[in-house]
């Protein structure tokens, strides 16, 4: 990725429910602005990988995805893409410097000015999206989830258990597409 110097104004935590077919722990991505940045491995390589949201989105479109608008307020999106620009810098590597939720928590930790490490051994998906939850720094939620899919789980029956309120709000046309 070659990061965009730019000054960021929004940021949202995008959590995939779970992997491919409903399996594995989720993945956990960045929307600041007009782009969701996502670390992990990919054809174009290791690391943080800069993408449209809408793009990103229509990839995505067979996962469930919750989305968390964070107060512009509470959360500074322009140390939240500084984190990234550093990191890349370093050279950050998938697994070697952590995993996709470690990274985005300790780029979301930059810019609530806070350590996000709610399990206090790995940052999973579900743990950065329950600890941005109760941050008080949400400003809306709601979720992309697919009428059908292949997941061998019931998926409103965990979307609920597990991402509630979220699950009440169903938006097919994200308000991040907008940004």
């Amino acid at each position: 990725m070659k990061p965009i110097s730019r000054v960021c104004r929004r940021v949202a935590l995008l959590t995939c429910v779970s992997n491919f077919r409903g399996g594995g722990p989720g993945h956990t991505s960045l929307v600041l602005d007009d782009h969701v940045y996502t670390f992990e491995i990919r054809s174009g390589g290791n690391g943080w990988h800069q993408i449209p949201t809408a793009t990103y989105l229509g990839d995505n479109a067979s996962r469930p995805l919750v989305i968390q608008e964070l107060s512009a307020r509470r959360v500074n999106a322009g140390a939240v893409f500084d984190y990234i620009v550093k990191s890349e810098k370093r050279d950050d590597n998938y697994l070697w410097d952590g995993v996709c939720s470690q990274q985005a928590a300790n780029a979301l930790g930059t810019g609530m000015g806070l350590v996000i490490n709610p399990t206090w051994l790995m940052n999973t998906p579900y743990a950065v999206y329950k600890f941005i939850k109760q941050s008080g720094s949400v400003a809306d939620s709601y979720h992309t989830w697919p009428e059908h899919n292949g997941y061998h789980f019931h998926p409103k029956r965990l979307l609920h258990n597990l991402y509630w309120p979220e699950c009440e709000r169903r938006c097919d046309k994200p308000p991040v597409l907008s940004w």
